[in-house]
């Protein structure tokens, strides 16, 4: 059995080997100034951290308890604190190279590329001498934890989500910071200005995750957000960033946000009560174009919803798209739901290390990263033939694109998923609103075909 899993283990390394020199991980790790310091060098050390979860194996025993040649304790940790190590470059970086010699490839022109936008929480429940450990509000739990908000950046196609960028932000008001920032730290080092970061407010490192992502080469038609980042400055910035670059996001009905229409000052709430609704059981119940507050005409797009009001808004600063074609396209960004439970059950986010640095949650944070970037592309070689001969790539069809009816079924499992974990709905029931969630749509998809057919 010991032999079956260490040859398995050593079949995982060579897969990940092979992968870091396709993609020239070694002279990337050199521009980024990680360089050796002491026994193995930075390329050995990364391919085994990456191989861990993979191969079954655990941090401490099978890597720093192990006695392999050149990785003791002090090696591996001393690649992980190191301050003047651009672990952010290193990302961005290798996300560029695997979609310009990877992903694009396989991808039409026509599809829209999108960055997606979320954060999520990295807690810290057990920690107490970390730096910058502060007091974040968790919203499934409704109660304050230990840790960090992890805000993300990832581009799209459609098919396979790539991250690009992160930062890991503590509290922004000093009383909810239990541990402040370490004085050792050089001031010009790397590992001070993500600091410095980690202390703005999410929508200042938004703007600045996207400046970077577009001077690296990354491009996409939308950026999609969920409604904890729709706020009208912030959109009109991200507006302004570059041409033909707009913004899809949902929206919540919150007092100091207000709309102008037909010469009124409304809130979302009011703006939907006043709106001639569609009768049936239709997916968009209304839309309107309206201005924000600076005077940007946006759209707005009322859907049916399960939550207690009965319908969702999407804002969308593109008007020439139609409203099921901003549903459409949102429905994306639930594919970073997906990327989020990855790496926190299967990738070991938070769980694999317990270093006090920030710089180490820092290195850590991107190694994770990158082992999605692993999964993504053996995903996407696993269900794309092209990727399997060249030859073939004019002569086999191009993955379709998530359609509307997709979209909707995103949104739904989302939506069902949080009941799920909210207020711990039983199965039973929950199969139920599944069956009836599909008895409706199908009835709404059939009645225009029902219709067309008797005329």
């Amino acid at each position: 059995m010991k032999n079956g899993q260490n040859f398995h283990a050593i079949q995982i390394e060579n897969k990940m080997v092979a992968f870091l020199k396709a993609f020239g991980v070694k002279s990337l790790l050199r521009c980024c100034q990680i360089r050796k310091r002491r026994g193995a060098s930075p390329f050995d050390i990364l391919a085994k951290i990456l191989q861990l979860p993979f191969a079954q194996q655990s941090f401490y025993h099978d890597l720093i308890a192990a006695g392999l040649p050149g990785m003791c304790k002090d090696t591996i940790y001393a690649l992980l604190n190191n301050p003047r190590y651009n672990w952010r470059r290193f990302l961005l970086t290798l996300s560029v190279t695997l979609i310009n010699r990877f992903f694009q490839p396989l991808t039409s022109e026509q599809r829209e590329k999108v960055f997606i936008i979320d954060s999520s929480i990295y807690a810290r429940a057990r920690s107490k001498c970390t730096e910058l450990l502060s007091w974040v509000f968790d919203h499934l739990l409704e109660k304050s934890i230990k840790g960090f908000r992890l805000l993300t950046l990832a581009w799209s196609d459609g098919n396979t989500l790539v991250p690009a960028d992160f930062a890991l932000l503590a509290a922004t008001k000093e009383d909810k910071r239990i541990n402040a920032i370490n004085e050792n730290i050089s001031k010009r080092s790397r590992g001070y200005q993500r600091r410095l970061e980690a202390l703005k407010t999410a929508p200042e490192n938004v703007l600045l995750m996207l400046k970077r992502a577009l001077a690296a080469g990354l491009s996409a038609r939308y950026v999609l957000m969920d409604s904890w980042f729709a706020f009208p400055g912030l959109i009109i910035a991200i507006k302004r960033l570059r041409r033909n670059f707009d913004v899809i996001c949902m929206l919540k009905d919150m007092p100091g946000i207000r709309y102008r229409y037909r010469r009124r000052t409304l809130r979302l709430g009011d703006l939907y009560a006043v709106l001639k609704k569609r009768r049936g059981k239709a997916i968009v119940k209304a839309s309107v174009i309206v201005r924000l507050a600076c005077g940007m005409r946006v759209r707005i797009v009322f859907a049916s919803g399960r939550n207690q009001k009965g319908w969702v808004a999407l804002l969308s600063t593109d008007l020439t798209l139609s409203e099921e074609e901003i549903i459409r396209i949102y429905g994306k960004r639930c594919d970073i739901e997906v990327f989020f439970k990855v790496i926190k059950s299967h990738l070991r986010l938070a769980k694999e290390i317990q270093a006090k640095s920030y710089d180490a949650l820092i290195a850590h944070t991107t190694l994770v990263f990158t082992r999605y970037l692993v999964l993504a592309c053996q995903q996407r070689q696993a269900v794309d033939e092209r990727t399997l001969d060249g030859i073939f790539r004019e002569c086999i069809q191009e993955l379709k694109d998530l359609t509307l009816a997709q979209a909707i079924n995103r949104l739904v499992v989302f939506v069902i998923e949080r009941l799920r974990q909210r207020w711990e709905l039983g199965e039973k029931l929950l199969n139920q609103l599944i069956d009836e969630l599909i008895s409706d749509a199908t009835g709404l998809f059939l009645q225009p075909q029902i219709t067309k057919s008797e005329s």
